[in-house]
């Protein structure tokens, strides 16, 4: 078994088990299609425009302008001083935020 395997099955689908069975099977997809990123990388992607700096600037400022997805992004073990989100974390954001 992996180590990104082992990962799902005992850090990130028990936690989601207790917010319905609906929501661990729709994530669960998307997070097998989604891939790990760095920050300023996903900040690239909603704002490909700016620099790279005002991208994470912007990035940053938009998520926490969302609630709902600050809140989800936390359950999953946000920190907002790290700079790479995991495939969950990323899958969440695609939720919110679009593809």
């Amino acid at each position: 078994m992996t180590h990104q395997s082992l990962f799902y099955r005992y850090i990130i689908l028990p936690s989601l088990v207790a917010n319905g069975v609906h929501l661990l099977l729709n994530l669960y997809k998307t997070m097998n299609k989604t891939r790990g990123m760095q920050f300023w990388k996903a900040a690239m992607r909603y704002y490909p425009d700016f620099s790279r700096s005002t991208a994470v600037r912007r990035f940053r400022e938009e998520i926490h302008n969302t609630p709902e997805l600050l809140e989800e992004l936390k359950r999953l073990g946000y920190d907002e001083h790290r700079r790479y989100f995991p495939p969950g974390q990323m899958a969440v954001i695609i939720k919110y935020l679009g593809d």
